[in-house]
């Protein structure tokens, strides 16, 4: 999906997403407040290796390594039971033990030991009480690591003193043994005086004067930017996975032009009355719209040709374009019907008529385009309709006439049929199929666009109306076919009188 198409997405459902974060930061709020404050302290302790102790400088590399170690020596078990035997920890281990957490500060050879609980002083006292046990262990540790360094070497110091006693003063033995021994009593004041791997405590904790948590404000707008982000991708996906318009609204939102009209799906048998709605739309579009650019009068017939298309195959044009002319023409005027689907005609089932003579065959023919003489009278209208209804099929002469759609000839044929009729209408082939459709534009008023909600991708509309706006065609409106809305409500006011409330059945639905 293109950057401005899922921006566009986005806007056309933003009352929806922002009902949505406005709910989720409502909700985040509440629930927050809800829950009882929370106390952070923290007490630090600045660790001191032996190298240290002796001037010698860490490099970054270093320190990250002797926190990273002393990180996971403070999270043992070991430390957590010395801290145990504090005062102020004793009888609350359970609590003590979740409530404690280590934060090194790895470039400064740092470790924060942080206490999280619902009193500030407790807080506080389980934080020192931490940094103290650990400073403890590594005492114990420290201290462990000598005695066992020391111990060999006191043992040998012993030994060679024993052997000094045994050996005259003034002999070579006695020489090289007080040279041995000097050397180990050296060695043993060096281990003595080395004071190993340290902490210190640099910053004992104190009770906190504000919660740290709960914080209703900030948790209702993390949880509204959240929910944004959140809504905006499953609206994404949406898409993305159910490419397929719900609502007349999101059609109109999404596609930027207007609903001229609605036809229900659930038809249990002839229903009339939504072309009705439709032919009274089209004709108000059609009487505000003005001729733009190449759709001059002298191609227009007086500009009163309308030009109904969709997206794909499916969507219902050919149905709209058969129902919508009888309306028109029950209404008295003097219709046209023109099948320009040269490639897939269907408008002579509909009507049952003869494919040929028709539109193809006219266009690929000699001498004089007889339009009118090549179309098919059409009954069914309204009773007491003065209104005259014609059909003029696509023919046979397919791929050949395709290619003249644009001729002369074509534009000669429409104006003949325009002089001789109030309105002509053009069931032209799918926008995005051919190019035929944007062709056969230059001859309408206006284009009445067909969304089908159960075959109209949103991509492809978009497409498709994107295709029609860049060749300049005026869009009339827009006909949402297989609607859900209910059909009782197209029968609500319909007249009690049988003879007034007889009307022809409306056309059977077609693929097209």
């Amino acid at each position: 999906m293109e950057r401005t198409d899922f921006f566009r997405l986005i806007w056309a459902s933003k009352l929806w997403l922002l009902i949505f974060a406005i709910a989720a930061g409502a909700a985040a709020y509440g629930i927050s407040s809800s829950k009882s404050d929370v106390y952070e302290s923290k007490a630090l302790g600045q660790i001191v290796s032996s190298g240290q102790a002796t001037g010698e400088i860490l490099s970054e590399e270093q320190l990250l390594s002797l926190s990273s170690l002393y990180d996971e020596l403070a999270k043992t078990n070991t430390v957590l039971e010395i801290a145990h035997e504090n005062p102020d920890v004793k009888g609350k281990d359970s609590e003590f033990d979740g409530s404690v957490a280590v934060e090194p500060e790895a470039k400064v050879g740092v470790l924060g030991f942080v206490a999280e609980t619902g009193d500030p002083k407790t807080s506080a006292s389980f934080a020192n009480a931490y940094a103290d046990g650990f400073v403890r262990y590594l005492e114990e540790l420290e201290g462990e690591q000598r005695s066992g360094t020391l111990a060999p070497l006191l043992e040998k110091v012993t030994e060679v003193s024993a052997e000094l006693e045994e050996v005259p003063a003034e002999s070579a033995q006695a020489t090289g043994l007080r040279l041995e021994l000097e050397a180990l009593q050296n060695r043993v004041a060096g281990e003595t005086a080395n004071p190993g791997d340290t902490m210190r405590v640099i910053e004992r904790a104190i009770p906190g004067d504000s919660p740290v948590s709960p914080r209703p404000k900030r948790d209702a707008i993390l949880a509204f930017i959240g929910a944004l982000v959140l809504g905006a991708l499953l609206i994404y996906l949406r898409d993305l996975l159910f490419d397929r318009y719900r609502s007349r609204d999101e059609v109109a939102k999404d596609l930027g032009i207007p609903l001229i009209g609605e036809i229900p799906s659930a038809r249990s048998g002839p229903n009339y009355e939504p072309f009705r709605s439709l032919r009274a739309a089209v004709a108000l579009q059609v009487e505000r719209a003005e001729p733009p650019g190449v759709n001059s009068p002298s191609l227009t017939g007086g500009g009163r040709n309308v030009l109904i298309t969709g997206a794909e195959s499916g969507c219902g044009k050919s149905f709209i374009t058969a129902n919508l002319s009888r309306a028109l023409a029950s209404e008295g005027r003097k219709v046209t019907i023109i099948d320009a689907d040269l490639r897939r005609p269907t408008l002579h089932e509909v009507f049952d008529v003869p494919l040929s003579p028709g539109l193809s065959d006219l266009l690929v023919g000699k001498g004089a385009p007889d339009i009118l003489g090549a179309s098919h009278e059409l009954d069914g209208l309204e009773t007491g309709s003065t209104g005259d209804l014609r059909l003029v099929t696509a023919g046979n002469h397919t791929e050949e006439a395709v290619e003249r759609l644009s001729s002369e000839r074509m534009a000669a044929m429409v104006e003949l049929a325009g002089n001789e009729s109030d309105m002509i209408v053009f069931d032209s082939p799918p926008t995005l199929a051919v190019v035929d459709a944007v062709v056969l534009a230059r001859y309408a008023t206006g284009v009445i666009f067909v969304v089908d909600s159960r075959r109209t991708k949103r991509r492809d509309a978009r497409r498709s109306i994107e295709a029609l706006r860049s060749m300049g065609v005026p869009l009339l409106g827009f006909v949402f076919n297989r609607s859900s809305s209910k059909v009782s409500r197209y029968d609500a006011y319909r007249p009690n009188d049988p003879r007034i409330s007889a009307s022809p059945g409306a056309a059977k639905e077609t693929r097209s």
